[in-house]
């Protein structure tokens, strides 16, 4: 009885490939300049975007602000989904892989995670130190996305000051990217 394998030399070669180069995704703030004009013009003469990240992910006694970690926090809560979807998804990413599509994969992983640091800002942490009310205090009124009735009788937006942690304009979590590295 005679065995007879056939096998795709082109797929066997994308996998090798992919498994010898240095490859990686980096996901993070990767730039110290702020990704919009808006955000960029207000804050001209502040600190950009990375240094802001680092003053909110481990804190600032001098300053008085509490860690508020979104990189840490999103990496200890979402690293099991992550796996399990890994898991799930195994015979697919093999399949890309072999066609040539390795880099589509990375970028796959790099947007999965950035999706997580921003449901970490929506999500508040969870566990992140409330604001202050001072701060709040100091914030800007933004709409709230409702309507009012004013004394006049119109409806009108309703505008409050934000208290979301971290997210009065969404610049700082807008930062977040990830680019894939090829070794």
């Amino acid at each position: 009885m005679t065995v007879k394998f056939n096998y795709d030399k082109t797929a066997l070669k994308n996998i090798a490939e992919f498994l010898v180069k240095k490859n990686e995704v980096r996901v993070g703030i990767l730039s110290n300049q702020w990704s919009d004009s808006k955000s960029a013009e207000a804050r001209d003469r502040e600190i950009g975007p990375v240094e802001l990240a680092c003053v909110h992910e481990f804190g600032s006694a001098k300053r008085k602000i509490p860690a508020r970690s979104f990189f840490r926090k999103t990496m200890l809560n979402r690293r099991d989904d992550f796996i399990s979807l890994i898991s799930r998804m195994r015979s697919r990413i093999l399949l890309q892989i072999a066609q040539g599509q390795g880099r589509a994969v990375l970028a796959k992983v790099g947007a999965q995670w950035v999706g997580y640091v921003i449901e970490t800002f929506q999500a508040q942490g969870p566990g992140w130190a409330p604001l202050k009310p001072a701060t709040i205090a100091r914030r800007r009124p933004v709409w709230t996305g409702k309507y009012i009735v004013n004394e006049k009788g119109r409806s009108v937006r309703e505008k409050k000051p934000s208290e979301k942690i971290l997210w009065v304009t969404g610049a700082l979590a807008n930062s977040v990217n990830f680019e894939v590295k090829e070794g």
